[in-house]
C-alpha cells in the first residue's frame, strides 16, 4: 500500500497590491496594507517591485524602508523620483515575510 503525503503550501506571493497613501502631488510613501511586511533583500534577488498606474519603476525611482525603524519590517515604498497625483494608482509585487 502506497502512503501518499499531502503538503499544503500557503502562497506568500502578492501580485498588484495597491499600496496605502495619499495621492495628492506631494506624498511621497506608500504602505503595504493589512500590516504586512515584505522580504526584501537585493542581494539575494528578492525585492519589491513598485509600479506607478501600469509601468514598472526602475530601482532608482524608489526605494523600500522599515516604517517602524531597523529590524521592524520593510513596509513602505518611499519615491524618490516624483510624487503621483490623485488620479494615480502605486502597488506592487512583494513576497511576504
Amino acid at each position: 500500500m502506497a502512503v501518499v503525503a499531502r503538503v499544503r503550501f500557503s502562497s506568500k506571493f502578492r501580485d498588484q497590491v495597491l499600496l496605502d497613501g495619499v495621492l495628492d502631488g506631494s506624498n511621497r510613501d506608500f504602505l503595504i496594507p493589512g500590516g504586512e511586511k515584505a522580504v526584501h533583500d537585493p542581494g539575494g534577488g528578492l525585492k519589491i517591485k513598485a509600479y506607478h498606474n501600469t509601468r514598472r519603476l526602475q530601482e532608482s525611482e524608489f526605494e523600500v524602508v522599515e516604517s517602524g525603524g531597523l529590524g521592524t519590517g520593510f513596509d513602505t515604498v518611499r519615491l524618490t523620483a516624483f510624487a503621483p497625483p490623485e488620479t494615480s494608482s502605486v502597488f506592487a509585487d512583494f513576497v511576504a515575510a
